[in-house]
């Protein structure tokens, strides 16, 4: 009898353990894009972007925004010591 607990217990451990849902990385929100301020600097985009840097510039260069959260104006190098360019 307590052979038979003892399998009925490890089934349904494993079942348990089975049955948790695997986060996947398609699951993740996407990364906030970055813009480039009106001062040169640039900004995660969103509300209030560039707030204390004269607002977005249109017209600005593209910017990158790290791994680790920092930004970096786009193109060759962008982010090679902040872990690469999130995607």
């Amino acid at each position: 009898m307590a052979n038979a607990r003892s399998i009925a217990f490890t089934l349904i451990t494993l079942l348990a353990f089975v049955s948790v849902p695997v986060c996947r990385a398609a699951d993740a929100p996407p990364a906030p894009k970055a813009v480039s301020c009106k001062d040169g600097t640039t900004s995660k985009a969103g509300h209030g972007a560039c707030s204390h840097h004269g607002g977005v510039d249109p017209n600005g260069p593209p910017a990158a925004l790290c791994k680790d959260g920092t930004t970096s104006k786009a193109g060759q190098g962008a982010c090679s010591h902040h872990g690469g360019v999130a995607s």
